[in-house]
């Protein structure tokens, strides 16, 4: 059975909309983003909502362990002119399927049509 597209993950894409499945929450395409700690992605989606909960994860962290703040990274698509909201869900769902962070920045670093070659074999995989 050939794999649908987005079934992989809890975004969709509707109506040009971002859509998580599960939080039931939409956003912009442009608006999306990745937060990753200690090189896992934590939390993935509005970036307001993304760089919000990173904040309050580096602080618990500090708390838990004094000394020991994780190195925060926040991965914002709103640079991405040349990507469809269907090609963002496809990056988010890929990223929340434990991919590691080194794995995450070389996809990004390729160069647009290398970019959109990998998304569309992504987008074949269900992703």
């Amino acid at each position: 059975m050939k794999p649908t597209l987005h079934e992989n993950g809890p975004w969709e894409n509707i109506d040009g909309l971002l859509h998580n499945t599960v939080a039931d929450t939409y956003c912009q395409a442009y608006e999306a983003a990745v937060g990753i700690a200690d090189e896992i992605v934590y939390k993935v989606g509005e970036k307001k909502m993304v760089t919000e909960s990173m904040r309050i994860y580096q602080e618990r962290m500090e708390i838990l362990i004094p000394g020991n703040v994780p190195d925060i990274t926040i991965l914002s698509f709103s640079n991405f002119e040349q990507i469809s909201p269907d090609d963002v869900c496809t990056l988010l769902n890929f990223f929340l399927n434990c991919i590691p962070y080194e794995k995450i920045q070389e996809l990004l670093a390729l160069p647009e049509p290398a970019l959109r070659e990998k998304i569309q074999s992504l987008q074949k995989c269900g992703f």
